[in-house]
């Protein structure tokens, strides 16, 4: 059972494969080349277009498009949980910035989350008050 389970979508990344596609279609048509081109374009925002937050009994999962990329954090190795900010020229996806691992597809409101092991995690979300009430409230169920 999920004490929470969002879906962020990548509005800008989605928007700005559609309009590629839309431009490349109206110099080449419908030709091979676009094809491809439009194959491309839809694995990208499968595998980047979404990001899904969902919280468990005792984890955190993060899951990027279609689950090629996912991290599932036990809930007992988060020290900390803070509202923080993402930077809007960071972009979106996942990657490494200054020893934080980086997962977003929109927006610049985010959560930083300290492990354990201190290592750092900043995650996008719409909703960052209420992710963090739920992490910290299922923290506290285990």
């Amino acid at each position: 059972m999920d004490y929470y389970k969002k879906t962020q979508y990548g509005s800008v990344l989605i928007g700005f494969c559609l309009f590629s596609a839309g431009v490349i279609y109206s110099f080449d048509g419908p030709s091979d080349e676009f094809l491809y081109t439009l194959f491309i374009l839809g694995a990208v925002i499968a595998v980047f277009g979404t990001l899904t937050v969902s919280i468990d009994r005792a984890h955190l999962k993060i899951r990027l498009g279609v689950g090629l990329f996912r991290r599932t954090i036990p809930l007992k190795e988060i020290r900390e949980v803070t509202v923080s900010k993402i930077p809007w020229w960071l972009g979106s996806g996942i990657r490494w910035y200054r020893g934080k691992m980086i997962y977003n597809v929109s927006g610049l409101q985010a959560l930083e989350i300290t492990l354990e092991n201190n290592k750092m995690i900043l995650l996008g979300t719409s909703e960052p008050n209420l992710l963090k009430q739920k992490i910290d409230t299922a923290k506290g169920l285990f």
